[in-house]
């Protein structure tokens, strides 16, 4: 049984962890949402050489964020405004690498 994404969702901050290498992140589908008004993402990687593809939509949607990370210490951080920017993220792993899946963490702070 693969593991899936965890997500936990306290007030304006969304964060999604993995247990382990598993499914696709899809905020329809895990969270039961159509879109989310969003004001930043922030990416935890790993290890250098980690990339995070975050698409529109679903896995063959426009590209919201693809960022790669030097070093594991390399925090990116994509900003919307203050106001947000709504949108249905969906994180598809296969365009993803993560170094230690189980360390990395994506948040989303929301509008």
């Amino acid at each position: 049984m693969a593991n899936t994404a965890d997500t936990s969702w306290k007030q304006n901050i969304v964060q999604v962890t993995y247990a382990g290498t598993g499914a696709d992140w899809n905020c329809l589908t895990d969270m039961g949402l159509k879109t989310l008004k969003v004001k930043s993402i922030v990416w935890h990687p790993t290890a250098a050489d980690d990339i995070l593809v975050i698409n529109e939509g679903g896995i063959d949607g426009p590209s919201i964020l693809h960022t790669k990370a030097s070093a594991a210490s390399d925090t990116k951080v994509k900003y919307f405004g203050e106001n947000g920017t709504w949108m249905t993220p969906y994180i598809d792993l296969t365009d993803c690498t993560f170094g230690t899946v189980t360390s990395t963490k994506i948040i989303f702070e929301l509008a």
